[in-house]
């Protein structure tokens, strides 16, 4: 009863790629979110509200946190060697998208759906309070696994599921930046153990981005910069965003502009009209030179 998140283009179907468990609450927190700042009418989006938030109460195990799936970056399933986890991201994004639920319930005066949401949302976040914390009280990519993840940046900024508990969210910056900077090529790997198909890890532009965003909202504009200055030194000459490095210069794909472009654009502006990078350490071209005087967002 979830939705898959992708469609193989070969086979018009899913595949063994397609199916994450964090579907619904990605879903749900992105689409109350445009219902609760826009005029659009609730009618047409009902039958997918209802089937997500159906979907996420039904699914919860009696540990609280939702199945064990491949996770956010398809990567941990037996099609890759690897078994399904409990993934710390696909519980709390779950936990986020019932919290949104909960206002748009109220914006609707559906009271008491108000409220069964945001029992929902709140028992999701304890579970993972409970569960995925590591022994210096950071987040771990899973309830299996101790190592970072570093979608987990996302819950300062885009979801701020744990805004209120910032030295949470701080140590689990720190284990982000300490376990996936990548020591030859800088930048941030997704996972401290995922391996692409040419063998090694490698940093993604995105992900840099994000962890810029977490570093502001918890108030350290020094180490957003440093994050957004590595974004700038490995774009391409056309000031493209590279979706993951290979190598100095190899850069696997550029992404779609709301993953790339635009988060570095939504960092930038989180740091507040007149803040600057640090000077790129070499000559730049031209379409890159203009992201090194004064920023405006």
């Amino acid at each position: 009863g979830n939705y898959a998140f992708c469609i193989d283009s070969a086979t018009g179907k899913p595949d063994e790629f397609s199916f994450e468990n964090d579907s619904s609450g990605l879903l749900l927190a992105g689409l109350c979110e445009y219902l609760l700042s826009s005029d659009e009418p609730l009618a047409p989006w009902l039958p997918m509200i209802e089937n997500c938030s159906a979907w996420i109460v039904r699914s919860v195990e009696p540990s609280g946190m939702l199945p064990a799936c491949a996770g956010i970056w398809e990567g941990f399933s037996p099609h890759t060697g690897r078994q399904y986890e409990h993934m710390t991201w696909t519980t709390a994004i779950s936990a986020w998208g019932m919290e949104m639920l909960a206002k748009l319930w109220t914006r609707h005066g559906e009271t008491e759906k108000a409220e069964t949401a945001a029992e929902t949302a709140k028992s999701l976040k304890n579970a993972v309070l409970q569960c995925c914390l590591d022994s210096n009280g950071a987040f771990s990519r899973s309830v299996e696994a101790k190592g970072a993840d570093s979608s987990l940046a996302l819950f300062s900024s885009f979801f701020p599921l744990f805004a209120q508990e910032p030295a949470i969210m701080k140590r689990t910056l720190d284990k982000i930046e300490l376990e996936l900077t990548d020591r030859t090529l800088g930048g941030l790997w997704r996972y401290s153990d995922w391996i692409v198909d040419r063998g090694d890890c490698v940093p993604w532009g995105a992900i840099c981005n994000w962890a810029a965003l977490a570093r502001v909202a918890l108030g350290d504009t020094d180490a957003a910069r440093k994050h957004l200055q590595w974004t700038i030194d490995n774009m391409s000459d056309e000031g493209l965003i590279a979706e993951s490095l290979l190598g100095r210069g190899q850069l696997q794909c550029t992404p779609i502009a709301a993953y790339g472009h635009g988060t570095f654009l939504l960092a930038l502006a989180s740091l507040g009209a007149g803040t600057s990078v640090n000077e790129h350490p070499r000559p730049l071209p031209a379409s890159r030179k203009l992201l090194h005087t004064t920023f405006e967002p």
